[in-house]
């Protein structure tokens, strides 16, 4: 939106018309602010409903299919089992959200901004980043830690937290920020002997971090961890 004042205040620099332009940009950027709160109101609604969740992974699925030029099935016909798993492969899953957004967020950064893995690391680590690239990786660790709740069951989506990353709480954003910063401290711990290597060769080493079971049992518990340290809390055995 254009925030300058009209033309003719521009041109004739009359107080009067001057302020009147003034006012109607107020009232526009108020107007912009009513509408956006109501779209984000909206869109809230939206991420806690069940049923438009069940819609929307219909809609994602088929389009899956459509663009692998594949008949698109029925999204779930079959009875309404349940899927076992074990409890300890349930932690360590949800515990990998932070670890997962950190890389790909890494892979935004170093898109847009240059530098290498360790590069950014460091700077997570040394708390040194600039804060539009921290948020990234925040939305990142949000939108990772939304997408493992429907796992462990669908009502978790309408919890409080659960909420559009521009409404969380300062509680929460931290939350995802003490996840970043120790998913970050762990990485850069296993990329030392790859600190004075190219970006590709460190990459390479995240890729196969990424695929190993060990690391991830490791990432998993220092995330745990951390989360119980942000909350001033004293951090319980990881699997028992």
């Amino acid at each position: 939106m254009n925030n300058s004042p009209g033309p003719v205040a521009a041109i004739f620099g009359i107080v009067f018309i001057a302020g009147m332009a003034s006012c109607e940009t107020k009232k526009s950027v108020t107007v912009d602010e009513q509408q956006l709160n109501t779209e984000i109101s909206k869109i809230n609604t939206l991420l806690r409903d069940t049923s438009f969740a069940a819609a929307m992974a219909g809609g994602q699925e088929a389009t899956f299919y459509y663009s692998q030029g594949q008949a698109v099935p029925e999204f779930f016909a079959g009875p309404d089992s349940l899927i076992h798993k074990s409890q300890r492969e349930e932690k360590i899953a949800t515990n990998l959200a932070g670890f997962y957004a950190l890389e790909t967020g890494i892979g935004a950064l170093m898109a847009e901004k240059r530098g290498s893995p360790v590069e950014w690391l460091h700077k997570i680590v040394d708390h040194t980043i600039d804060s539009s690239s921290m948020l990234l990786l925040n939305r990142f660790a949000n939108a990772t830690w939304k997408a493992s709740q429907p796992f462990r069951s669908l009502e978790r989506i309408t919890k409080d937290n659960f909420t559009v990353a521009r409404l969380l709480s300062k509680e929460e954003i931290k939350k995802d920020a003490d996840q970043i910063s120790s998913a970050a401290s762990v990485l850069l711990d296993s990329l030392k002997p790859n600190a004075g290597s190219p970006s590709l060769v460190q990459m390479k080493k995240i890729a196969s971090l990424l695929r190993n079971k060990e690391f991830a049992v490791t990432m998993a518990a220092e995330m745990d961890a951390a989360y119980y340290k942000g909350q001033g809390k004293t951090a319980q055995a990881f699997l028992t």
